[in-house]
């Protein structure tokens, strides 16, 4: 439907259906950025993915559209401002984790560090914040570590969990300690980690929890059994807590990167690849034909992390160039 100028009334979950004036942009009504009066002029331009119906010559609505969720100004979610807050991040010492560490601080937040490799001591060194040496597979070390950080700071406002290990071998070239290691990192550090985070977090009763899934966790991919069932695991696990602590204001994303260039991604191979083999690689298997770079992830976990993204919980979010949408 394309008219100059309509009269609709829109549907909210508190109080009485409000009147708003749509104007023409020169494309379907439904699709274009609503003024919404009465609502107050700091909300802005917004776009609406709602139902919209006009009301007949008497001012009576056709229809009652439905609209769910609670609108945000837009002042409070064009910028990733994460001033005063306080961030947690395993595997900060490389990677994406440590583009991740660099993007939160620089976005004004006080930023700690965790990791097994004590490389994070020097790579912290111009982040504000403290570093926590240690393995996430330890249920004590992540509990000890995260209660320390929100005794520091009064709360934890934020956890990523970018942390992870590879092992590359089929079924039959993993044994029961290589799968156990892999799922103890991956999975169980992951899910020590949060659930200390969480405890925290129900008090103030909001946080964001940003892990780290793969493609890989998704499509699966051969030679990597341990990394791929994991990776699913930790799919499942960002899926269950999401629903668990949305009522408390918590939300639980992951991110699912495809092939990035960190030292995992050469990691655990006889011969490590050279830049040309690299480049064969992306050109054969990334529709984009390139790989990504730590920080183009590390823009999505803190998008995740933002009140700009107040609206979403339990997502996998792909950061893969199109690998998994073939």
């Amino acid at each position: 439907m394309i008219v100059e100028t309509a009269t609709f009334e829109l549907a909210v979950i508190e109080g009485e259906p409000q009147r708003f004036d749509q104007m023409k942009r020169g494309a379907d009504v439904g699709a274009q950025a609503n003024d919404i009066a009465g609502v107050g002029s700091d909300l802005g331009r917004y776009e609406h993915d709602v139902q919209v119906h006009p009301h007949d010559a008497t001012g009576h609505p056709l229809a009652r559209p439905r609209c769910f969720g609670q609108i945000v100004g837009m002042g409070d979610t064009d910028t990733a401002d994460f001033e005063g807050k306080v961030v947690a991040i395993s595997g900060a010492a490389s990677g994406m984790g440590a583009a991740s560490a660099q993007l939160f601080a620089a976005a004004g937040a006080t930023v700690h560090g965790i990791d097994i490799d004590p490389a994070l001591v020097a790579t912290s060194q111009h982040i504000e914040g403290s570093t926590h040496v240690g393995d996430i597979a330890d249920t004590e070390f992540c509990q000890r570590t995260i209660d320390a950080i929100a005794e520091q700071n009064g709360r934890i406002d934020v956890l990523v969990n970018a942390a992870g290990t590879i092992h590359r071998a089929d079924a039959l070239g993993t044994s029961d300690e290589d799968f156990a290691r892999v799922m103890a990192v991956n999975v169980n550090g992951t899910f020590n980690l949060s659930r200390a985070a969480v405890a925290h977090m129900v008090e103030a009763q909001r946080g964001a929890i940003v892990n780290f899934g793969s493609v890989w966790g998704a499509v699966g991919s051969a030679g990597v059994t341990a990394y791929c069932t994991s990776k699913g695991a930790v799919h499942q696990l960002t899926r269950a807590m999401a629903l668990d602590h949305v009522e408390q204001g918590i939300r639980v994303n992951a991110v699912a990167p495809g092939e990035v260039r960190t030292p995992m991604l050469v990691s655990q191979r006889e011969t490590p690849p050279s830049e040309s083999e690299l480049q064969a690689l992306a050109e054969a298997t990334i529709p984009m034909k390139r790989l990504a770079e730590p920080v183009e992830i590390a823009r999505v976990v803190l998008f995740l992390a933002s009140d700009a993204a107040s609206y979403i919980t339990g997502e996998i979010v792909h950061v893969d160039a199109g690998y998994a949408a073939r």
